[in-house]
């Protein structure tokens, strides 16, 4: 009995990537190696923007024999057969790769084909990156107030890359304009503002992986605890909060769980400095955005809201601006369905400040496809580390106009 199978690798593909069809015979019960002749038809369902290494082919095996020896109990590679998507295929394409084996002969074994048809299938899907600007991403460390003095992890940073550059010579994919630190492993990862990553999967440039010693960066991390503010707003007494919009500065302790949304006042009115300490989960379920323009430092308004819960963000929410931490997750796609479809999440969020968290989900489906270079490379998420956070900050009442330098530490030069 000769039996016919097909695996089609990667399952499933980015725009741009190359498909492999590794199509196999084997023969059942030959006690015995056996020699095979027969003859092959290959149907190739090859949609708009994919082309193919072959059409219809003999039946050979991978060195181009046409006498085929399927040894005992095993089987035989057959010639495969590669695609090659274009980047700007539609996401959903399904690429398939069927083989009939016909008119076998095995003198003294069979002469009837049983099993003698396989197919397999590969769709094009997206995977959208997450960009972090302007600062540094860290993962690993623990909030202070919830495992004092042992709160390092592993924590890992997993994203995705594309395997192929785009129409510019560049590849897209996540990663952070400065480096990226973790306690645990970094894959598919880019930082110094390049989302290039070798070819098993791990991130380079300015990026530092604590667990292992074969890749960049294995060190021996000291502890990174995270100060969520909790020790200096619990005491205060609980209470209903103001709205964002609304112009009253100060600090409110709040029963969750909380909705929120609007646009902060200017900082050199009332209500230019709020921070919200909610004891639950928050949902914010609009835009949280601080004025356009300023027209002087002194009207930065902040922003800060602080959760002993999660923190998620409206499917609909395209920005939002202040400091955010979560003792739980931060969710950027709220609700979040599964399984996820590019109809779930698919507006491109913007966070013009910080978040520290606990977890961070990543499940938008915005940008990552397109027929532009710009679209390919558009990111879901963006988190911004802007300006305001150091300039005017409602944690440590800090408000000035020039930024200073703190500390230095001196490094050695890497080439």
């Amino acid at each position: 009995k000769l039996k016919a199978a097909m695996s089609a690798t990667p399952k499933p593909v980015q725009p741009g990537d190359t498909i492999t069809f590794n199509p196999t015979i084997s023969a059942t019960a030959n006690s015995s190696p056996i020699t095979v002749n027969c003859s092959v038809n290959r149907t190739l369902t090859t949609p708009a923007g994919v082309t193919s290494s072959l059409g219809g082919q003999p039946c050979v095996d991978n060195s181009g024999n046409a006498n085929i020896v399927i040894p005992i109990g095993g089987s035989v590679l057959l010639r495969p057969n590669i695609y090659t998507t274009a980047n700007s295929i539609a996401i959903g394409t399904k690429i398939c790769d069927t083989i009939t084996i016909t008119n076998p002969s095995a003198p003294g074994y069979f002469n009837v084909p049983a099993d003698q048809t396989a197919q397999d299938c590969s769709v094009v899907a997206k995977a959208p990156y997450v960009q972090f600007i302007g600062g540094d991403v860290w993962a690993g460390g623990g909030f202070a107030a919830v495992a004092p003095g042992t709160c390092n992890a592993g924590a890992n940073i997993t994203t995705v890359t594309r395997s192929s550059a785009v129409a510019d010579g560049t590849i897209p994919g996540s990663g952070t304009a400065y480096a990226a630190f973790a306690l645990g492993k970094i894959s598919t990862f880019g930082s110094g503002s390049m989302a290039l990553v070798s070819a098993t999967g791990i991130g380079d440039n300015w990026t530092f992986s604590n667990i292992n010693s074969g890749n960049l960066g294995f060190f021996g991390a000291a502890q990174h605890c995270i100060n969520d503010y909790s020790s200096v707003y619990s005491a205060l007494p609980i209470s209903a909060p103001p709205g964002i919009n609304n112009a009253v500065s100060g600090a409110w302790h709040i029963a969750g769980p909380i909705t929120l949304a609007g646009t902060m006042p200017p900082g050199d009115q009332p209500g230019g400095r709020k921070v919200y300490f909610v004891e639950g989960d928050v949902i914010l379920n609009g835009q949280v955005r601080y004025p356009a323009t300023y027209a002087s430092a002194a009207q930065i308004p902040s922003l800060v809201i602080i959760a002993t819960g999660n923190i998620r963000v409206l499917d609909t929410v395209n920005q939002i601006d202040g400091i955010y931490m979560a003792r739980g997750t931060f969710y950027t796609c709220h609700p979040r369905p599964e399984p996820a479809t590019i109809n779930t999440c698919n507006v491109q969020l913007t966070i013009n400040g910080a978040v520290s968290s606990t977890g961070l989900d990543l499940f938008r489906t915005a940008g990552a496809d397109g027929a532009t270079p710009a679209t390919q490379k558009s990111a879901a998420e963006v988190f911004n580390l802007s300006p305001e956070v150091f300039i005017a900050n409602a944690l440590n009442q800090t408000s000035q106009t020039t930024i200073t330098t703190s500390n230095v530490r001196e490094l050695p030069p890497r080439f």
